[in-house]
């Protein structure tokens, strides 16, 4: 089985060569951190090669034995969606794809990485055999995002309490001034009167 020669990647990568067969599956592993993302394509027997584009996101790619690892730099550009494509397969219509799609949500300034996931296989019984890793980082993943929010929401429930504690407190202090001005004009009202009195017995 020969290896496919250098590939250019810019937002798609084909890595081309012979379909596998029942006993070739795909096996895909994609880690995830906050600042990169590392996708890793074997089929037991070939090599692959690649190279970053810095027109679509930073890159760098490093080769292994039957292992493909891409690095993007989400820090560059944390708002622009990539989308990844692992295809392998023939000129027949038998092949194994992974679509991925890298997306990047900003959460009171940190920046967190989503992948949705679309499998295309016609060997897919074998093929899942090896994707459950996967499926269960993505998991975590999203457990980790909602965690996130939850925390976000139950701040801002807590800013809330606080802004109507803060306005109930402003009332409270609006009426008790209004009191107390009221009791110093009600004041200034007797003591006028209590002046007025003897001007009118003298008259």
């Amino acid at each position: 089985m020969t290896c496919p020669s250098d590939l250019t990647w810019n937002g798609k990568l084909e890595i081309q060569g012979s379909a596998p067969t029942e006993q070739q599956a795909l096996f895909a592993l994609i880690r995830i951190t906050q600042a990169t993302l590392s996708v890793s394509v074997s089929d037991g027997c070939r090599v692959w090669f690649g190279q970053g584009d810095e027109s679509v996101i930073s890159t760098a790619v490093k080769v292994t034995k039957s292992r493909l690892e891409i690095l993007a730099d989400t820090l560059k550009q944390p708002s622009q969606d990539t989308t990844i494509v692992l295809t392998s397969g023939g000129k027949d219509e038998t092949q194994d794809s992974i679509y991925l799609k890298v997306m990047r949500v900003v959460l009171s300034g940190l920046s967190l990485p989503i992948v949705s996931m679309e499998l295309s296989s016609r060997s897919m019984d074998t093929f899942l055999e090896n994707i459950w890793d996967v499926l269960t980082m993505l998991r975590c993943k999203n457990e980790e995002l909602e965690s996130v929010v939850r925390r976000e929401e139950t701040v801002n429930q807590e800013l809330q309490r606080a802004l109507e504690l803060t306005r109930e407190e402003k009332n409270r202090i609006e009426e008790r001034l209004l009191k107390k001005f009221m009791l110093l004009l009600n004041e200034k009202k007797r003591k006028i009167e209590q002046l007025e009195q003897p001007i009118e017995k003298s008259g």
